[in-house]
């Protein structure tokens, strides 16, 4: 059977995923993500993924992690994360793939429920990719397959394999561990495939562009050429992970990780500009404008009570600058003394019940408490 029979048998297969499950994984692929970003704008924010399905990101900004940053459930265990653009706007969403499949949070609400998709590109040992395939500014979905060095790109964007729709092209070999990048290696403006190979990236520097449909174009401006291609030595650590990051709101420059410490290429000189401390060691880095911190603040009807939250006591009114779509719990004992009056516990502001968990929003609210008092005895 050929490989491309093989695709289209991997893709008529269903998988089932309902309420988190979703059939075995048949083996595990180590995958550094070729970050998927437009070339130019705002700087992404770091973030890791950890192999139970877990995202830590760092929803402020700081490059450092606090009580702000986001932790979000997305995926299973043996997932590989990657960020993808499923309407072409330039945001990124979260996915994490198996086995040729893409589970896709469409609604971009950080979490696995009935708005999102299932997408099919790939085979078991394929590592997922996100490019500019046609230079032309649209991110689109691919995979590199290790065993060949081919890159089998989606070149019109449907988010399927179709055979009008998948073209293939090589850059990398198979079989040594080239790990595929996709960045902007020189400044200008446009993204390109790469490898890297150790601590030596090898990138595509061709910027013409091509169509949709352009069978030959794709190849010839995405296949490693020797004119065209240019090497560089980038890996402090001399181990670890491979990252692409737009890290001050420039181009998309060099980045590796290991055990959760970042050097990155802040100024676009292929060399390393400053580092970043986040994550752990094992987690898998990744990149993404992750939503920014929201403030929620806890009340009582009497200023100066107690509330439980996350498992500590705090004082009211207190404030917290918590991720979007969070969840943490609050809580409060009953009954309470203050300045010589007993309080009991009457109700929250949201109606849950004296202990609950809430659901952070995307904007800032307050949540407060009722009590009732009585004199002491």
């Amino acid at each position: 059977m050929s490989k491309y029979s093989k695709l289209i048998q991997s893709i008529t297969r269903r998988v089932e995923r309902g309420s988190g499950y979703r059939a075995a994984a048949l083996f595990t692929v180590f995958c550094a993500i070729a970050a998927p970003l437009w070339s130019q704008g705002d700087a992404y924010k770091i973030g890791i993924f950890r192999g139970n399905g877990q995202w830590v990101v760092d929803s402020n900004g700081s490059h450092s992690f606090d009580g702000s940053d986001g932790f979000y459930a997305f995926g299973l265990t043996n997932d590989l994360p990657v960020m993808v653009d499923p309407n072409h706007s330039g945001h990124l969403h979260m996915a994490v793939f198996l086995n040729g499949y893409w589970y896709v949070d469409t609604n971009d609400n950080q979490m696995w429920d009935a708005g999102d998709q299932v997408w099919a590109f790939g085979l078991p040992g394929d590592i997922p990719v996100v490019g500019d395939w046609g230079h032309n500014g649209r991110l689109r979905l691919g995979i590199f397959r290790p065993s060949e060095g081919n890159w089998y790109i989606d070149a019109t964007g449907c988010n399927c394999f179709d055979i009008n729709s998948y073209w293939v092209f090589n850059f990398g070999l198979g079989g040594i561990g080239d790990v595929p990048v996709v960045g902007d290696w020189d400044g200008s403006g446009v993204l390109r495939v790469g490898v890297v190979r150790g601590g030596t990236w090898i990138v595509n520097l061709d910027t013409r562009q091509a169509g949709d449909y352009d069978r030959a174009g794709l190849r010839a401006y995405n296949a490693y050429n020797s004119a065209t291609a240019a090497s560089y030595w980038f890996n402090p650590f001399g181990t670890g992970k491979p990252i692409v990051g737009r890290w001050s709101g420039g181009t998309a420059n060099m980045g590796f990780f290991n055990a959760g410490s970042w050097s990155v290429d802040l100024y676009g000189n292929h060399s390393p500009g400053t580092t970043y401390s986040f994550g752990l060691s094992g987690d898998i880095p990744v990149v993404g404008n992750w939503p920014a911190p929201v403030t929620i603040t806890i009340t009582t009807s009497v200023s100066g009570l107690q509330v439980a939250v996350d498992g500590t006591t705090y004082t009211t009114p207190h404030s917290f600058q918590w991720a979007p779509e969070s969840n943490h719990t609050i809580g409060v004992t009953s009954p309470q003394s203050s300045s010589g009056a007993q309080y009991i516990y009457s109700s929250w502001s949201d109606g849950g019940t004296q202990t609950h968990t809430i659901a952070v929003p995307n904007s800032s609210t307050i949540r407060s408490e009722e009590h009732t008092s009585e004199l002491q005895s």
